[in-house]
C-alpha cells in the first residue's frame, strides 16, 4: 500500500474543523505477485493510517485505487440514519449492474474499514 496524507484547513471545505485527506493506492491482488496475505497487511496498514488521522480530525477524506469490488456490499448502516434521510439515494449509489459482480477480499476489507470508521 502506498498512500500521501494532507492536512487541510478547514476553510477549504467550509468546515469548523481541519480535514485530513488521503490518498491511497493498493496493489491489486494476484496470486502469483499479491498473495492474501499481503493484501491483509496492506490493509491493516490503511487501517493504522485512518485511525491516525481521525485522531488529528473527525473530517476524513480517503480517496484512491484500492482495486477493491464492493459488488452489493454497503458501508450504509444505521449509524447514517440521519445522512439517509436526508440523501436515500445513497442507499443504492454503489449497486453493481453486472451479473457476475462479485465482491473481492479487498472488497471485503475496504467495507470493514469504513463501517469501523462509519465512513460513507
Amino acid at each position: 500500500m502506498q498512500g500521501i496524507w494532507i492536512r487541510c484547513n478547514k476553510a477549504l471545505f467550509g468546515l469548523d474543523y481541519d480535514v485530513m485527506l488521503g490518498a491511497v493506492y493498493v496493489n491489486s491482488m494476484s496470486r502469483d505477485r499479491f498473495p492474501h496475505h499481503e493484501l491483509t497487511d496492506a490493509f491493516s496498514s490503511l487501517f493504522d493510517e485512518v485511525a491516525r488521522a481521525v485522531q488529528v480530525t473527525s473530517h476524513l477524506v480517503l480517496c484512491g485505487d484500492f482495486n477493491a469490488h464492493v459488488a452489493r456490499l454497503s458501508e450504509v448502516t444505521d449509524v447514517h440514519a440521519r445522512l439517509l434521510q436526508a440523501h436515500p439515494a445513497l442507499c443504492h449509489a454503489r449497486r453493481c449492474e453486472l451479473r457476475n459482480c462479485k465482491a473481492n477480499p479487498a472488497g471485503k476489507m475496504l467495507i470493514d474499514l469504513v463501517r469501523q470508521f462509519e465512513c460513507v
